[in-house]
């Protein structure tokens, strides 16, 4: 009886931790950090990878196995265009189908976007702003119109340095969704691909 309580305990506090906000942070200034915070609980994800990483190259390495007489194999015959384009069909499908129902879920929120850049020529840096500027406000309504967007116009700083000395680029980005989301899109995905594999027998 015990033991169902405590099933049910980890069950409850599964679907509750599926349904919490989850902010992910992403900030470049001199330096990439992406963040994670999900209630009071944070952990930086480069920092977690780094780990990671380095606790695989200190981990003892295996003896390479004896060499193994190859045997010979049949061949296998390679798949015609026409799968190959169906593969890629599919996969477009997926990531259109995913971005789609994901698009709808999350909530972006810009807090920082500071550009300065130049070149050699003061006319060419003079264009290459119009055209940035251009680029980087129709980003903005594009996003404000098709998706859950916010940010502070004065954070948005686009420079231009006719000098041509000075270049720097900064931005802090944060995104919120549930973790049942993501799981949604996964499954999404999965049974899609499934359906395609089915769909070539």
């Amino acid at each position: 009886m015990i033991a169902l309580y405590i099933l049910g305990a980890l069950a409850l506090l599964i679907v509750l931790v599926l349904f919490l906000n989850l902010h992910i942070t992403f900030s470049y200034q001199d330096q990439i950090d992406i963040t994670c915070r999900i209630l009071f609980i944070r952990f930086h994800v480069l920092s977690l990878v780094e780990r990671m990483q380095k606790k695989g190259k200190d981990a003892p390495k295996k003896k390479p196995d004896a060499p193994k007489k190859e045997k010979e194999s049949v061949k296998k015959g390679r798949g015609s265009p026409r799968d190959f384009l169906e593969f890629i069909l599919l996969i477009t499908r997926i990531v259109r189908e995913g971005v789609a129902l994901l698009f709808d879920k999350i909530h972006i929120k810009l807090s920082l976007l500071q550009v300065s850049f130049g070149t050699e020529d003061a006319a060419s840096t003079a264009l290459l702003y119009g055209a940035v500027t251009q680029a980087a406000y129709g980003l903005v309504a594009l996003l404000q119109r098709f998706s859950h967007f916010a940010y502070n116009p004065e954070a948005l700083t686009l420079r231009p340095d006719f000098t041509g000395k000075e270049s720097s680029f900064a931005i802090h980005l944060t995104i919120r969704l549930k973790p049942i989301h993501l799981l949604q899109v996964f499954f999404h995905s999965y049974f899609l691909f499934l359906e395609g594999k089915d769909g070539k027998k």
